[in-house]
């Protein structure tokens, strides 16, 4: 584990996840969503809104996905494209490029970009451009950082670029994604959901 298999637990208990070897990554589950839903369909039922005897399945989703090291995996048979993933993620916001990534892994450019592209299924800029945005993501919904400051952490020079990105990978600003996004977290490093 990661390499062979990849492991993900749910409850996010974080103790046991941080304490295993390797670390688990886990899914957050929404104990405080699933705690207001309870207490609407209890005030509806008190109210006479809710109807009775009928099991009702009410679906709460998840806060997000904690990420450690036992899905830290990449099921690829070239070392040289796995070399560069992890390159990429380790190294995104330095604003890496093609040409450093080819250097640093040991093969010409147009290689790397082939190889990349047949068995990742998009480009080697497209991949750091995803690396940021959800770095950016990550920020907005769990730091008070501004914007720019976040822009900068994540290898955008400008504020307006990562704003021209988020709208075309997202379709939403970084400030509207950071309305969206803030809501109750009981621990940190959480991906959100959706």
């Amino acid at each position: 584990m990661p390499d062979r298999v990849a492991i993900i637990g749910v409850d996010n208990d974080e103790t046991f996840c941080d304490l295993a070897i390797p670390s688990i990554t886990s899914i957050a589950t929404n104990h405080i969503g699933v705690g207001y839903e309870a207490a609407r369909l209890l005030a509806d039922r008190l109210a006479g809104r809710g109807r009775r005897h009928r099991v009702m399945a009410v679906t709460v989703p998840p806060l997000g996905v904690v990420l450690r090291r036992s899905t830290d995996c990449l099921a690829i048979d070239d070392a040289e494209v796995v070399a560069a993933l992890r390159l990429i993620r380790s190294r995104a916001p330095d604003r890496l490029t093609i040409d450093e990534i080819a250097a640093e892994v040991g093969t010409s450019r147009s290689t790397l970009v082939r190889r990349f592209r047949a068995l990742v299924g998009h480009g080697v800029h497209d991949e750091i451009m995803r690396v940021r945005v959800r770095e950016a993501q990550r920020l907005l919904a769990e730091s008070d950082l501004t914007i720019l400051a976040i822009a900068r952490q994540c290898g955008f020079e400008y504020q307006e670029h990562l704003g021209r990105v988020f709208r075309q990978r997202l379709g939403i600003s970084p400030a509207r994604y950071r309305r969206t996004a803030r809501r109750p977290r009981p621990e940190t490093g959480v991906i959100p959901a959706g």
